[in-house]
Formats: C-alpha cells, structure tokens, sequence
C-alpha cells in the first residue's frame, strides 16, 4: 500500500470513529447555491445543483455548475460541446435550498473551455457562467488551494435518499487529493448523492475547495464521489475570456 493509500485509509478510520465531526459546520450565504433551472435555446430544464462563486481577487460572480447537466442527465436531447454552451444557455434561474425563496433568474455568459479528446477528464465537465445582477455578498470565495489528505469537508445539495429531510450539509472526508481531482468518501453510508452533480465542497472556513462532478459508488461501505479542486477552476476562470453570447 502506498503512502497515499495508507493516508487514505487513516482519514477514513478517524471519520469512522467519530474524530471527523469534532469540526464545526461552515457557514454560508442563504442565495449562494441551489437548484438551477436554465433557460436555452432547446427549453427550460431543472437538472442537478448550481452555486455562486468569486475569486478572492475579483468581486465577479459565476455561476458554476457541470456541463453534463446540459446533455440527457438534464432532460435535453443531446450533450451540449463546450464550445456552444454560452449560445446555447440564455439564463440562468437559480431556486435556493433551505427556503431560500422562489430563486433569482441570472443572464449569463458562458465561458468557453478547452476541448479534450479524453471526455473523462473531470475538467471538461465543467460549465462556468459570468453573471450579471449579483452581489459579491451573495456568493462564496473559491480556494487557492486544495484540501489536504483527510481533511473534512461538506457537500452542499439536497441529495436524492438516505438523509434527513431538509438536509443539505452532508459532511465527508477527502481521501484522494489530485491536481485534476478530489475524492469525497460520505460520513453518512446511507446517502444516495443523485441530485449533487455541480454542487459546491466547502472547507472549513467556508470556501469553495472543489464542485462536484459525479459518484463513484461505494468503496468499503463508503459512498465516494469525485469532485473538481478550485485551484482548476480558477486557473479555468483566469485564463478563459467570456464568450459573446
């Protein structure tokens, strides 16, 4: 087993011994993350989770959320490429979690991201939107750097089974750290994450640390998913113009 593993292995044992939830819940804005409904040249459709997000640099607000969303597992014929997203996504409407309100419609424009012959790679799932009419207030800062090994970290979306009715904290415990990705074993065996495609992972501080791009099944009775770190998201953010619309 490598060193990698073995720190994997430990995170895991303290989080099933209870050590992992000795850290307090971070705190965030009501408006920050919800339920996106987009508006498209194909349609409305509510598909998955969606949040708002700014550098530490920059009062700018995004919209973030998976491009995935945009093809079948979001109720549209076909996957949308990366390259027709901002003219294929007019508006975005996004309906807060946790009574929050009815939502706020957002007109967005997409950034283009690059294209990638291996569609698996969790970065080309990404759908980041520039938005216009929101507050700097409203949205959570994205981390400059990635969570460590073992470090707990919580999943803001309201999931499909498995947890309270209401819930949409779910802590888990980060047990593979990349530079293109973070894996995220649940506290809770019982959760059924469908639902948490494109939702924030916050750290302890309240920061945006990694969005999530799907669920990897379980692995010794944990449930895991895979999320996108922030620091890829902000090199994204940087070097990418907003595309025309």
């Amino acid at each position: 087993m490598t060193k990698k593993s073995l720190i994997g292995a430990f995170a895991v044992l303290l989080s099933l011994t209870g050590y992992a939830q000795t850290v307090p819940e971070p705190k965030f804005p009501n408006r920050f993350v919800g339920s996106p409904e987009f508006d498209t040249t194909s349609g409305r459709q509510s598909a998955g989770t969606a949040f708002l997000a700014r550098s530490a640099a920059d009062e700018q607000v995004f919209i973030l959320t998976v491009r995935h969303l945009l093809g079948p597992d979001g109720g549209f014929k076909e996957l949308t490429p990366q390259d027709k997203v901002p003219s294929f996504v007019k508006s975005i409407r996004l309906k807060p979690f946790g009574g929050g309100g009815g939502g706020r419609d957002y007109p967005v424009q997409g950034l283009v991201l690059p294209t990638e012959d291996d569609s698996k790679e969790p970065l080309y799932d990404l759908a980041i939107f520039k938005t216009t009419g929101t507050f700097p207030s409203d949205a959570v800062e994205l981390a400059d750097e990635k969570p460590a090994l073992g470090d707990t970290v919580w999943v803001i979306a309201e999931v499909r089974g498995g947890a309270k009715k209401g819930q949409i904290v779910h802590s888990a415990i980060v047990t593979e750290a990349g530079d293109r990705w973070l894996v995220c074993d649940f506290d809770n065996p019982s959760i059924v994450p469908n639902g948490a495609s494109g939702a924030p992972v916050l750290n302890a501080a309240g920061k945006v640390v990694g969005i999530i791009h799907g669920g990897l099944g379980k692995n010794g009775g944990r449930v895991q998913v895979v999320a996108i770190p922030s620091p890829l998201i902000l090199q994204v953010i940087g070097s990418q113009s907003p595309a025309a619309q």
